[in-house]
């Protein structure tokens, strides 16, 4: 015997019920996700595997030198020639064929991914984040070089899954260009003091000469126009940002600060206190940012660590 006929009104019914759980599960495929990684992602073994940084203890890391779990790779679709602007594709993953997307990280500071990328001879330094691309693990960002060379570019980020800053790091070649700042030295001789839009930078270290493997601690100042001392506005978590570089640019550190004692101590007033221990002698460029009447600038030290 057959059954009653499907009514006009179950049949919308069925229907309705049958286009909400289509809408259900698109929505839960457009959830964002979390981590799709895990702390095994992030471990290189060995005796030349590239350490975790803690951020509370800061050291400089060897990024080319040692085995890192992440790989890092540039792609820009134009040729890039000093002082034209072109987008850069970041691609980033593990050892393993993994993509690391937006999901994998924390935020370090204001950003995923802190991007700094310095010329062969240190004198152009720049920050920039990227943003994530079209695909998983790509990561894209405007660039514009002021000089021509191979420029070497380091990422810094920190895993979801480890809690723990990294580093990777890619080399993108320049070519001349119209307008270029050109390749003449601003000043590669060791100096503890920088010029910069009418304000004067200075680092000063608590002993000379600083010698490898031991803590040293450097004074960083600002003096505004007048000869007073700077106020300084908020940047990247702090009221400075300085990083260490070495010569053949192997490696880099973040320098963390606290605040100096004193009444030029009082709030966006320098002077600021950086301690940093640098594993091997040679010669490093620290390049400092600071924020100031709402613009960024930057300066540089050079100086040379003794065996």
């Amino acid at each position: 015997m057959s059954g009653a006929p499907i009514s006009p009104a179950q049949w919308r019914r069925a229907g309705l019920m049958t286009a909400a759980a289509a809408a259900l599960m698109l929505a839960l495929r457009l959830l964002p996700k979390g981590p799709q990684l895990t702390h095994m992602d992030f471990i290189s073994g060995g005796p030349g595997a590239l350490e975790f940084c803690d951020l509370q203890n800061p050291k400089f890391l060897p990024v080319r030198t040692r085995s890192s779990p992440v790989t890092m790779s540039l792609d820009s679709a134009m040729p890039l020639t000093a002082g034209g602007t072109e987008e850069v594709t970041l691609a980033l993953g593990t050892v393993t064929g993994k993509p690391i997307g937006p999901g994998d990280l924390v935020p370090t500071g204001a950003e995923r991914i802190n991007l700094l990328a310095v010329d062969p001879d240190l004198e152009d330094f720049q920050v920039f984040p990227p943003v994530p691309g079209d695909r998983p693990g790509r990561w894209r960002f405007a660039f514009t070089p002021r000089r021509t060379g191979v420029y070497r570019i380091f990422a810094d980020f920190t895993p979801a899954a480890t809690g723990r800053e990294m580093y990777a790091s890619a080399d993108l070649e320049v070519g001349p260009g119209v307008g270029a700042f050109g390749n003449a030295p601003t000043g590669r001789e060791p100096s503890w003091t920088a010029d910069r839009e009418g304000y004067r930078f200075s680092l000063t270290p608590a002993a000379i000469p600083i010698r490898a493997r031991e803590p040293a601690e450097l004074k960083f100042n600002v003096e505004s126009p007048d000869g007073g001392p700077a106020l300084l506005q908020p940047i990247d978590g702090g009221l400075a940002s300085l990083v260490a570089f070495d010569r053949d640019r192997t490696g880099f550190v973040n320098l963390r600060a606290r605040a100096a004692g004193g009444a030029a101590s009082a709030p966006g007033r320098p002077p600021l206190v950086f301690s940093v221990a640098i594993p091997d002698p040679g010669r490093y460029v620290v390049w400092s940012r600071v924020s100031l009447g709402g613009r960024e600038i930057d300066a540089p030290f050079r100086f040379e660590v003794v065996p």
